[in-house]
Order: structure tokens, then sequence, then C-alpha cells
């Protein structure tokens, strides 16, 4: 019960801060197994290592001006440099990696996710405004009605766009 709202904008500046790494975690985490079966085990750990510096550097850079969001922020950014250099050296070793249909994936997937929040947090806010948020149910209500509605209009979104990732995906789950 000393979770206050501050307390949750606080967090919030930290997600953010976090969230601008996110795929680039992620793409990390799927490209150094290919470094390691082209028998290239250290390329990622010397470039694992020089983002590890260079995330050190951006913690005293930027936790002045933006506190714990600074640490978080140079997390994802330490992050991207990591992708950077790994994607640019597997390019480098193996040819193209099909960037452009990633990047055009990449637009219509953040496209489709930003319509969804959008339409996800006015939903929220309108039902929080018309029942509160006092009780458990209440705040059930409002969660979950934005997380139905963001994930029915990032679906719809998505199907309009011709993301083929959903396409993939959706022809695999009918048959």
């Amino acid at each position: 019960g000393r979770f206050t709202p501050a307390d949750t904008l606080q967090t919030a500046r930290a997600l953010w801060g976090y969230a601008v790494g996110l795929a680039a975690f992620s793409a990390v985490r799927v490209m150094v197994p290919a470094f390691y079966s082209l028998g290239l085990a250290r390329i990622p750990v010397t470039i694992s290592i020089a983002s590890i510096g260079v995330t050190v550097v951006l913690y005293f850079v930027l936790m002045g001006p933006f506190q714990h969001a600074g640490l978080a922020l140079a997390t994802s950014l330490g992050s991207l440099m990591n992708f950077t250099v790994l994607a640019w050296m597997l390019r480098r070793r193996i040819g193209g990696l099909g960037g452009r249909a990633l990047a055009a994936s990449a637009v219509k997937i953040l496209v489709a996710a930003a319509l969804a929040g959008v339409l996800a947090s006015a939903v929220a806010d309108r039902i929080e405004k018309a029942v509160g948020m006092r009780s458990v149910p209440e705040r059930l209500l409002v969660v979950g009605a934005g997380l139905a509605v963001g994930t029915f209009t990032y679906f719809i979104a998505a199907r309009a766009l011709r993301v083929r990732e959903l396409l993939a995906i959706s022809n695999r789950v009918r048959r």
C-alpha cells in the first residue's frame, strides 16, 4: 500500500528507457548463435564487452539528467550498439540479412501497435472515468477492456497492413 502515483510515474519512466532497446536485446539473442554456428564465437564476445563499456560510460552521462530512467536508457543504447555491430559483422560474413523486408515489416508492426495502444488507452480512460478505479472489479474492467480493444485492434491492423509474420502464424494455426 505504499506505492504511490508518483512511484508509478517513476516506474513508467524507467520502462520507457528499457523499451527503447527491447527489440535490439531480443535480436542479439537470436544473432549470437549464428556466430557460434559459423565458428566465430570471439566476435559476439568482443562486441559484447565493448557494448558493456559503452553502457557504463552512458550510465554516467545519462544518470545525471535522467536519474534512474537514464540508467535504463543507457542499457537500451548499449544493447542497440551491440545489435548494430553484430548485424553489420554478420552481414559482412554471410551477405544480406533481408534488412529491407525486416524494416518494412517492423514499420507495419509499429503502426499496428501504435494504433492499438492509442485505442486501448482511449477505451481504458473512458471506462475509468465512467466507473472509476476504486475496487478490484473496476480496475479489472478498465485494464481488461483496454487490453481486449488493444489486442483486437492490433490483429485487425496487422492483417490490414499484411504483416507477413501474422499471416504465417494465422496459416499455421488454421492448419
